[in-house]
Parts: C-alpha cells; sequence; structure tokens
C-alpha cells in the first residue's frame, strides 16, 4: 500500500513519546467521560425545552450533517489516520498536508454547491424554513468536521491530552450555547444548529491554536524534487482516499434513511422519539467505541508500518483479536445493563413525553455494539491492504440496511427501526469478520513463505 514512500522514509526522524501509554489513555477515558456526559446531558436539556416534533425535525435536519461528514470529513480523517505517521517518520509533513489541503478543496467543493443550491431552491420553492435549516447544519457540519480533521492530526501524533480536553469542551460548549439560544428566542431545530455552530467554531479556534504550536510543519522549496515527493504522496493519499469517497454515498442514505423513512410513514413526533432513543442507546456505546479506536489506531497503524511486511501485518491482525474479543464483553454488559435500567436511563435522561420509547433501548444498543465491533474489525484491513477491500462490505451491507430500514419503518415503526439496526450491524460486523479471516490467512501465507524463501537462501 505505501511501498512507493518507503524511500523517503527516514527512521531518525520519529519523535520521542512524552507520554507513557497509561497516561495516554487516561486522558482518552478522560475526555471520552466528558463527551458522553456532555451527550446525555444535551438529551436532557433539550428533551424538555424541545417537543417531540421539533425534535424530530432537528433530527431530520442532522441528516444533511452526516451527509457532509460521510461523503467529506470522514474519509479525509481516516486518511489523515493512516498517513500522519508514515508522513512524519519521512519528514514529509509539509508534503502531506498540502496533499492534505488540495484534497480537502477538491472533494468539499461540489458539495458545498450542491448543498447551496439545494438551499436556494427550497427557499425559492417556498420552504424557507427547511432551507435556513439546511444552511444550519451545513455550518455545524463543516465547523465539526474541521474540528474531526485536526483532532486526527493530533491523535495520530499521540497528543492525547488535546484530543481529550476539545473533545470534552465541544459537547458542553454546544450544549450551553444551544440551551441558552433556546431560551432567548424559543423552540427551533435551527435555533439549536446555531448553538452547535458557535459551540463547534470556539473550539476550532483552540484547535487550531494547538495545531500550530504543537505540529511543526516544515516548508519545501517547489523544486523538481518537491514535486515529485508531493505527487508520490497525492497518488497515495488519493488511492487509499477515493475508495471512502465511492461508499459513502452510500452509507450516508442508510445512515439518514431510518429518520426519513419514519418521517414517510409515521410522524414527526415518532422521528423525535426515535432520535432520543437513538441518542441514549446508540451514541454512548459509539463515543466509547471511538475511545478504544482512538487509543488503538495510531499505535498498531504504526506496527504496520507501510503495510508490505507479512509479519507486522499479522502482528497487527493478531492485537485486533484481543480487542475484539474486550470489546464484545463489554457490549454483553451494555445490553444487560440497559435490559434491566432502560427505564430509569428515560427518567433521568429524557423529558416524560419521550419515554414510551424506552423498552428498545437494548435493542439500540445491541445494534451499535455490533456496529463498532465491524468497525474494529476494519482497522487492520485498512492497515494492511488499504480501503479497497472494504467497498463491498460497506456498499453491500448500506444497501441491505436502507432496504431493512424501509420494511422496518413501514411495518413496525420505531421498534421495526430497532429490528432493522440489529440486522443491518450483525450483517456488518459477520462481513467484516469474515474479511478478517481471509486477511489473516493470506497474511500467514505471506509469512511462511517469506520464511521458506529465507531457509532456502541459507541453504544456498
Amino acid at each position: 500500500m505505501l511501498s512507493r514512500s518507503v524511500k523517503l522514509v527516514n527512521s531518525s526522524s520519529r519523535p520521542a513519546r512524552t507520554q507513557s501509554p497509561a497516561v495516554e489513555l487516561g486522558w482518552l477515558i478522560g475526555g471520552q467521560v466528558l463527551s458522553v456526559a456532555g451527550a446525555l446531558a444535551a438529551v436532557r436539556c433539550l428533551t424538555e425545552a424541545l417537543p417531540p416534533e421539533t425534535y424530530g425535525i432537528l433530527g431530520l435536519g442532522m441528516t444533511a450533517a452526516t451527509a457532509i461528514q460521510q461523503l467529506w470529513f470522514g474519509p479525509l480523517c481516516a486518511t489523515t489516520d493512516r498517513f500522519f505517521p508514515p508522513a512524519r517518520e519521512a519528514g514529509q509533513l509539509g508534503m502531506f498536508f498540502r496533499v492534505l489541503l488540495r484534497l480537502l478543496m477538491l472533494t468539499g467543493a461540489p458539495l458545498l454547491m450542491i448543498s447551496f443550491g439545494l438551499s436556494v431552491s427550497l427557499m425559492c420553492l417556498g420552504y424557507g424554513d427547511w432551507g435556513v435549516l439546511l444552511v444550519c447544519a451545513g455550518g455545524y457540519a463543516i465547523a465539526s468536521g474541521a474540528n474531526n480533521l485536526l483532532e486526527s492530526v493530533q491523535n495520530a501524533s499521540r497528543c492525547r491530552h488535546l484530543v481529550a480536553l476539545h473533545n470534552g469542551a465541544s459537547a458542553w460548549l454546544r450544549l450551553m450555547l444551544a440551551v441558552g439560544l433556546v431560551w432567548v428566542y424559543g423552540p427551533s431545530a435551527s435555533v439549536v444548529l446555531v448553538g452547535y455552530i458557535g459551540g463547534s467554531a470556539l473550539v476550532l479556534v483552540s484547535q487550531y491554536a494547538s495545531f500550530r504550536r504543537v505540529i511543526q510543519v516544515p516548508s519545501h522549496p517547489i523544486d523538481d524534487a518537491t514535486t515529485k515527493s508531493s505527487s508520490a504522496w497525492q497518488d497515495l493519499m488519493w488511492g487509499f482516499l477515493w475508495p471512502a469517497l465511492s461508499w459513502g454515498a452510500f452509507t450516508w442514505a442508510f445512515a439518514a434513511s431510518d429518520r426519513w423513512f419514519l418521517q414517510v410513514f409515521s410522524s414527526t413526533e415518532s422521528v423525535g422519539r426515535y432520535l432520543v432513543l437513538y441518542q441514549l442507546g446508540y451514541y454512548p456505546v459509539s463515543l466509547l467505541a471511538g475511545l478504544v479506536q482512538q487509543w488503538v489506531y495510531p499505535i498498531l497503524f504504526a506496527q504496520a508500518g507501510d503495510g508490505t511486511n507479512p509479519l507486522h501485518n499479522q502482528q497487527v491482525i493478531q492485537s485486533t483479536r484481543k480487542w475484539l474479543v474486550l470489546t464484545a464483553a463489554a457490549v454483553v454488559v451494555a445490553v444487560l445493563c440497559a435490559s434491566l435500567g432502560h427505564g430509569l436511563v428515560f427518567r433521568l435522561l429524557a423529558a416524560a413525553k419521550y419515554r414510551e420509547v424506552s423498552p428498545w433501548l437494548p435493542g439500540m444498543v445491541l445494534a451499535s455494539g455490533l456496529f463498532a465491533l465491524g468497525q474494529l474489525a476494519t482497522l487492520p484491513l485498512v492497515a494492511t491492504v488499504g480501503t479497497r477491500s472494504l467497498a463491498r462490505c460497506k456498499i453491500g451491507s448500506s444497501c441491505l440496511g436502507l432496504l431493512l430500514n424501509g420494511i422496518g419503518a413501514w411495518q413496525g415503526g420505531v421498534a421495526g427501526l430497532v429490528v432493522a439496526q440489529i440486522g443491518f450491524s450483525a450483517t456488518y460486523v459477520l462481513w467484516t469478520l469474515l474479511l478478517l479471516v481471509q486477511a489473516s490467512r493470506q497474511q500467514r501465507s505471506s509469512v511462511e513463505f517469506s520464511e521458506s524463501t529465507r531457509v532456502a537462501r541459507q541453504a544456498a
């Protein structure tokens, strides 16, 4: 995957690690605890401030923000996670950020033009409120996505304290500004999103200041050598990026379809109640799974190196298996806790008018946990064989999930959607585990072949 960049590596450029793994993990746990607490507090405060219909409109508007994340910033963050370590090793951070900025503009320009055109069209057709909602959702997605991109750089450089502090601050600043604006201007989905924009923008300023202080980006003169090097990095990064862009439309369609299908087959109030169920059941597990990913990704990507050493690749797969077992055990515990305490959770964290969906909390936790397992299983695939191996899995499971969401919302409303989410997540994790087994066999065969070749050469 990265064989063309091996010549650039200079092992003497490896930066010294300034924090022990235990300290790094402590920072990440603290940051995620703050994030989860902020997200749960937001559900409690906003469900008290907003009626189910307005909360449902907020959920529909957030699907536009999800589109920008899935089709723009998400793939770029994954590319940053993968290529920042080898670029730093090679002393080519200047080239890396130059190419990253180029890809940021290249992939974002069409999406921004489409979003602007849709907003203007909605306003011209008399749907001004929806046009404003789309603009606000787009603004929040850009501010949040830029934060995520800088966070990926800081996490890849092992600046865990910065990641933790910004994660926690972002959740609470968004909450405080959103609740304050709703109190001043009244309950409105657009007003909530403006508060989210303000909170994300404040954190973005701090993120950028930290980036400039911590990450030293050398400048490179523009000559034939740097032009050739820049072209090599662009080929590598684009080759990693485009498969994620290709399946982004499918994963977004699935992610947004639950709320829109429920809007079509039921009501906006049902969308609001479903969103609360999703936030209390799916989001916390996703955030905690993100803790594992933030901890594991830089370590295993560094271990994989350029992805061409079968022995290193096999070690990455073996390490991932251990994390899969631990994560699966945590999912079982989470589902049991949700089964026993779903009523208490909704009494503490949601207004009374949303509590009728609490019995479905264990199912939503299970769906989120299975999806987290699938995401973790993709790590060694991304690190060793690249993103192309995941295209069929991502597109196929998303199409199946889209179908299941439609049937679930049509036949069962909120309950049907929970069953659909479980069906999608189960399919996704089984598919990714199958790919992981196949990759393990391939790497094991490569190790055995390399060893037999070495023995034959020694004998000769």
